[in-house]
């Protein structure tokens, strides 16, 4: 009974406790960059952007001279002489890494390659931009990556977010340094790719009924006869082009083509390659969805994927091949004729091994062609899969010792997922699950009982952006940032360099940066969070107001009027009788 009343008398304190946040211009103290470098060391000085001469191993896409080419002022003041920008090839230094030695006259970038050049001029762009395109503090920056795999994911099964939109992602994750970009172009409610062997898995497999205004997560599947008018595709011809886009700015693409689950576009698009031989209704979200799964005991299912996996192949180089493998609805198989067959005749114990020989024969066919299998963490699931696949590791720090310990590269995605909320929910978009800025930036991806063995075995970290919540482009740019700012440090910085309060004081001006380049992003890390606590000695409450990040000054009321007026600036806790 005492415990109800409590629960009454709080909620009537917090409904009438009103407050505003007074917004300040953050003040620069010296510099900032996202990612924060190894080692860097302020001098006397600066480097005037005018009357500029780029020399040496300039690369071929410079991100500098296409930052130039929109700033005139940089070039039309002529003088006698000229400040140089020379580029200088270093082997000694490792891969994608860069020194920069700014003086007042010249710049020298060294690296040993392309890559590392296109990211000393990103910090360059990221130092100029910070002093209104003018000048550039001289500094000493020697700086190299942490991980090999610096990722984001993006989900376009769900929604199709198109091609401008995916060039802008791309950009992104080259001015943050990140080089890996995993498309996820395949799932139960949409086939995002060009397949010209088997044109109904875009003719049919990418579109389904539309349901505006209706969550996706309550949005039913197409009735008999109804128009399927939502969603889309992108041609092999604009994979090829967003592909050379993604590789001129040092980012390989991953494509995800899901199996032997979550596979329903494709079998309502061809359903003799399930067990049952369908029909299936297209989804038009996740309500009343079904989820077939190809059938793993009929021969011609391996025909099939492979040759889908084959013009993947042709139009996607890198060296992995993302197969997902997650959450497979395996007693299907235990009604399948075929399925049984082939567990009996290989001795198999359960459906789990049964998942493990499809994902064995797929990887097999995958090497044949040079490149390498990865799926998610359930496919490790029967433990008899070989080493040599990767492992996507997103449910947790014990899937991750298992893969390692396992001989798997791994990548880590816990803790990285987007798509949940950033602040409280009551004032974000609809969504589940909570991940806040500084969880995502003071994670360390790598446990500290990992042996050297198994700390070798982690490429690196991803964040992922699943689209159930996410329609469109402004939607995704709100969910990604600033927590995408966080995770390329994680990505890139060292773990001795991060720094939770340096990182946090510096947001209001990334924050002032993303609006520059027309960003969208959540200000959910300066909303006031109220606490309560109750003091049973004095017999009253506390109510402390706490923000994410601090920033400008908190006016508050206790009698419902607005603050705006009335209101006393918040500096501690506020005891209520």
């Amino acid at each position: 009974m005492q415990t109800n009343v409590l629960i009454k008398k709080i909620a009537l304190i917090t409904t009438c406790f009103s407050m505003i946040i007074s917004h300040i211009q953050g003040q620069n103290q010296g510099f900032y960059l996202v990612p924060t470098p190894q080692h860097a060391t302020m001098n006397p000085g600066i480097f005037m952007l005018e009357n500029l001469k780029l020399a040496g191993a300039k690369p071929e896409l410079s991100p500098f001279e296409m930052w130039l080419n929109k700033q005139p002022q940089v070039l039309t003041q002529p003088k006698k002489e000229q400040q140089i920008i020379e580029y200088e090839i270093d082997r000694s230094i490792q891969e994608e890494g860069y020194s920069l030695e700014i003086k007042p006259r010249s710049i020298k970038i060294k690296s040993a390659g392309n890559a590392g050049f296109m990211y000393a001029e990103q910090t360059l762009i990221q130092l100029a931009t910070q002093n209104g395109s003018r000048f550039i503090p001289c500094l000493d920056i020697k700086d190299t990556p942490r991980f090999k795999w610096r990722g984001m994911h993006l989900d376009e099964s769900r929604h199709f977010l198109g091609k401008q939109f995916v060039k802008k992602y791309i950009d992104w994750l080259f001015t943050l340094k990140m080089n890996v970009m995993h498309w996820h172009l395949t799932d139960a409610p949409g086939w995002r790719i060009e397949i010209k062997k088997y044109p109904k898995l875009t003719s049919v497999g990418a579109w389904r009924p539309d349901r505006p205004g209706i969550l996706f997560g309550e949005a039913d599947t197409a009735r008999v006869g109804e128009p399927l008018t939502y969603g889309g595709f992108y041609t092999q011809k604009e994979i090829a082009e967003i592909v050379k886009y993604a590789q001129d700015r040092n980012i390989t693409i991953i494509p995800e083509i899901e199996m032997p689950g979550h596979t329903t576009a494709a079998l309502v698009a061809y359903p003799e390659y399930s067990c049952t031989r369908g029909p299936f209704p297209m989804p038009g979200g996740a309500k009343n969805c079904p989820y077939p799964n190809f059938c793993v005991g009929n021969e011609a299912t391996y025909t099939f994927l492979q040759d889908i996996l084959t013009e993947v192949m042709d139009l996607f180089p890198s060296a992995y091949i993302h197969i997902g493998g997650d959450e497979v609805e395996r007693q299907q198989w235990t009604k399948c004729e075929k399925c049984q067959k082939m567990k009996t005749e290989l001795q198999l114990n359960d459906e789990a091994q049964l998942q493990v020989e499809f994902t064995k024969r797929i990887e097999k066919f995958i090497q044949s062609k040079g490149r390498k299998l990865m799926g998610w963490d359930e496919i490790m699931e029967g433990e008899t899969l070989t080493p040599s696949s990767g492992v996507m590791v997103w449910r947790g720090e014990e899937l991750a010792r298992k893969a390692t310990k396992a001989g798997h590269e791994v990548v880590i995605t816990h803790n990285y997922y987007f798509d949940l909320y950033q602040g409280n929910p009551r004032n974000e978009p609809i969504t589940y699950g909570y991940l806040p800025l500084e969880k995502v930036y003071q994670y360390n991806p790598v446990p500290a009982d990992f042996d050297d063995a198994q700390k070798q075995k982690v490429l690196g970290v991803q964040g992922c952006l699943w689209t159930e919540n996410v329609e469109n482009p402004e939607k995704a740019e709100y969910m990604l940032f600033p927590r995408l700012l966080a995770l390329a440090e994680v990505a890139w910085t060292h773990e001795t360099n991060k720094d939770w309060v340096r990182f946090k004081e510096s947001v209001p001006s990334l924050m002032n940066w993303l609006k520059s380049r027309q960003t969208n992003f959540a200000t959910s890390v300066f909303d006031p969070e109220i606490v309560l606590k109750p003091d049973t000695v004095r017999k009253q409450m506390w109510c402390s107001i706490n923000q994410q990040v601090p920033f400008g000054d908190i006016l508050y009321t206790l009698d419902g009027s607005d603050p705006k007026t009335n209101g006393k600036a918040y500096t501690s806790s506020i005891p209520l009788s």
